[in-house]
């Protein structure tokens, strides 16, 4: 994984660890959600509804979680 130097104070995802400005860090993005069943794809075309299956997340990780 590519690390960046912090422009601005983080927390690391996994340990909670602090990254201050300058130090280094890498970014991975994390899938929240789950796939729809097909009666959910079925009533939000019946109501006109959008239906979002999952999201993606940006998460910050400390250079000591990046190397394990």
């Amino acid at each position: 994984m590519k690390l960046k130097r912090s422009r601005i104070e983080r927390t690391c995802h996994p340990c909670g660890a602090i990254i201050h400005k300058g130090d280094l860090y890498g970014s991975r993005s994390t899938k929240i959600g789950g796939r729809s069943t097909q009666e959910e794809h079925e009533e939000a075309g019946r109501e006109g509804k959008f239906l979002i299956e999952f999201i993606s997340v940006k998460r910050d990780i400390c250079s000591n979680c990046c190397s394990n």
